[in-house]
């Protein structure tokens, strides 16, 4: 929830009504910062401004093999996500206290064993289909 008063008087459609019985929570501000899916150790870190994803991603025992490191992102706290890109120059990700770095798995649509392993059964229905045709052909 924004309650910034002068963003709240320009944008009436994020003014909302309180009523009475309503209340708000506010949660204390956490100070750690979690990694987690495909990591060696998904763990909950202490926030620091200096580190970026990638130290937290270390600090946290680096990728698995099963991580897709070209679909990282971050959730903020206020639900806010955006995928970290990799560049040349050490970009400044906004990770904040309380983000959660996640690390997807990698499907692997094309891996050359299970593609054999679907295909192979296939070539032989094929084969077996054009033998039984070409049988039933020249009788």
């Amino acid at each position: 929830v924004n309650v910034d008063y002068l963003t709240l008087k320009t944008d009436p459609m994020k003014n909302f009504r309180v009523r009475g019985g309503d209340s708000l929570y506010i949660p204390k501000r956490p100070y750690s910062v979690s990694v987690v899916g495909e990591v060696l150790n998904a763990s909950t870190l202490s926030y620091s401004p200096e580190l970026t994803a990638s130290d937290y991603i270390d600090r946290s025992g680096g990728l698995n093999n099963s991580a897709d490191p070209t679909r990282i992102f971050i959730i903020l706290p206020d639900g806010q996500s955006s995928l970290v890109k990799r560049t040349f120059f050490k970009s400044r990700h906004n990770i904040l206290p309380g983000s959660t770095i996640v690390i997807p798995r990698d499907a692997r649509p094309l891996d050359a064993v299970n593609l054999t392993q679907i295909i192979t059964p296939i070539l032989a229905d094929l084969a077996t289909s054009a033998a039984a045709i070409a049988a039933i052909s020249d009788n």
